[in-house]
């Protein structure tokens, strides 16, 4: 939302009366006003000079129903060039905890960067993140896998996946993906 009105620090002392005349508009002010809104507005139609970052990213997954013993696999696709650095980030929340994902199946816990991109990549882009590892014994219950792309150097405010949305500060692009173990 942009409010393009004089505030008390540049008040034209004619404001709303038969004074108020050209002379005493401050230009620099008025001309800042219009960009900020014509800006604003080609943002939000999608026109313009902005670089296009990320608009898809996806997780794809094996199953999303699973028992022990089942082999499971998990990629990130990137299905939109981006011409922005961005970290990313890939996350696991259950009744275990929150953890990072790390290519190979490593994980940490807590929520951590796990790689910056280049500051152009070309889609299509997949990265395999877990690949046809079984399912461990004696767990179940639901697992959340979030892919974030945020701007670069830009830590999303979150402390779990249920906190990311579309409009989650420095959130570019999100996919979850939701797997039962049963």
């Amino acid at each position: 939302a942009v409010l393009a009105i004089e505030d008390s620090g540049d008040f034209n002392p004619y404001y709303h009366s038969v004074q108020d005349v050209r002379a005493y508009c401050n230009e620099d002010y008025a001309t800042a006003c219009a960009r900020a809104v014509v800006g604003t507005l080609a943002r939000l139609a999608g026109v313009g000079g902005s670089e296009p970052i990320v608009e898809t990213l996806t997780l794809e997954t094996s199953s999303d129903q699973l028992v022990p013993g089942d082999l499971f696999s998990l990629q990130v696709a990137l299905k939109a060039d981006i011409r922005k650095k961005l970290d990313f980030y890939l996350i696991m929340e259950s009744l275990y905890g929150v953890s990072t994902l790390y290519p190979g199946g490593d994980t940490r816990d807590g929520i951590e960067k796990v790689y910056a991109s280049a500051p152009y990549a070309v889609a299509p882009v997949t990265v395999s993140i877990w690949n046809a590892l079984p399912v461990s014994a004696g767990i179940a219950g639901e697992f959340i896998f979030t892919a974030v792309a945020t701007q670069a150097g830009r830590i999303p405010p979150v402390s779990g996946t249920a906190e990311i949305t579309s409009h989650t500060p420095y959130v570019l692009a999100y996919a979850r993906r939701v797997v039962t173990v049963r």
